[in-house]
């Protein structure tokens, strides 16, 4: 697992709603648009959401296939989910530079770890 760990900054993703964290991406992607952003939010939300769809298969390959990940997906999920997030960090980062990690790791454990691994 990383040593470094940033909780306040995991704590404060999970305090966001799934179409929150879809607009973070939206808006991550809208400023590596040669520098341009955009303010309709549905517009980034859809950008954020369309990226993360096209994502999942990559991150399901990554994740699904992790020890760690089938050792919490058979468990009774009272792992602490920071150091679950974590665990999402360790194994995508070096995939995905382009929006923040613990915030793409929050929205992969929100969107549902047994769901994204189902017949994995």
């Amino acid at each position: 697992m990383s040593e470094y760990i940033d909780e306040e900054m995991i704590k404060e993703y999970l305090d966001l709603d799934i179409e929150e964290l879809y607009v973070i991406i939206g808006s991550e992607l809208s400023q590596n648009e040669l520098g341009l952003g955009t303010d309709d939010i549905k517009e980034v939300l859809e950008k954020g959401e369309k990226w993360f769809s096209e994502q999942k298969p990559k991150i399901r390959q990554l994740v699904c296939g992790s020890i760690m990940i089938k050792k919490y997906l058979n468990s009774e999920h009272t792992d602490n989910r920071i150091e679950i997030i974590s665990t999402i960090a360790d194994i995508i980062a070096a995939h995905f530079s382009i929006v923040p990690i613990f915030m793409l790791s929050t929205l992969v454990f929100k969107e549902g770890l047994g769901t994204l691994c189902d017949g994995f």
